[in-house]
């Protein structure tokens, strides 16, 4: 099931006191750009059927300041695991494989893991169109991302991002899945569109409005 969305202190300790079972708390900022990042991965690792028995939550660092001073978290994003109201470990920054590294030590073993494959399909209809790049939209890592992100905003349209420099299951994985072996790589609704040098030429060509839905 998705992460809870808290919006107070009050909700945060409530959430925290009423189990014992391992609990996840995501510490972040509207304002900082990695957040997004972990936000998205912590979502996807909520929903999947294998970690049922953990139990996850989101929550504005800004809003919960008094939390933050107790446990000391100084950046976000920050990432606490909780067992009885006790920090276990945290992971600090946008570090998307630690993350799945963690919960997957937590995960009930009696339900099947999210396979590979159904993980990256859940990534690639995370949004109607959805962007593979290197880096984020707010700081790209390469040239043929940033190209592709010019294009994109032409449009003036809305897509989702996976940073693919976060995870390198997903990196590797998706090359094969779709069969595509270089980055970025855009989607529209599940389907692989292609890569820069396609977009582009969908672009000049006038098709590229049409694919997107506009």
């Amino acid at each position: 099931m998705p992460a809870l969305e808290l919006k107070n202190l009050e909700e945060l300790k409530e959430f925290i006191n009423e189990s014992e079972q391992p609990t996840l708390i995501c510490l972040h900022t509207k304002w900082a750009n990695e957040c997004k990042q972990i936000t998205e991965v912590f979502q996807t690792l909520a929903k999947e059927d294998g970690n049922n028995n953990i139990r996850f939550a989101m929550v504005d660092a800004e809003d919960v300041q008094q939390f933050c001073n107790e446990h000391k978290v100084n950046s976000v994003p920050t990432v606490l695991l909780l067992k009885k109201g006790k920090e276990m470990t945290r992971i600090q920054g946008a570090n998307a494989a630690e993350l799945t590294k963690t919960v997957s030590s937590l995960r009930d073993t009696s339900v099947p893991a999210l396979s590979l494959n159904d993980r990256l399909k859940a990534l690639i209809n995370q949004a109607p169109i959805m962007l593979f790049m290197k880096g984020t939209p707010e700081g790209v890592q390469c040239k043929f991302s940033r190209a592709m992100l010019e294009i994109l905003n032409k449009y003036n349209v809305k897509f989702g991002s996976f940073n693919i420099l976060n995870d390198d299951t997903v990196r590797e994985g998706l090359k094969k899945y779709s069969n595509w072996p270089t980055y970025p790589q855009l989607y529209v609704n599940g389907e692989l569109i292609g890569g820069v040098d396609i977009v582009k030429e969908m672009d000049e060509a006038n098709e590229l409005a049409p694919a997107l839905g506009l």
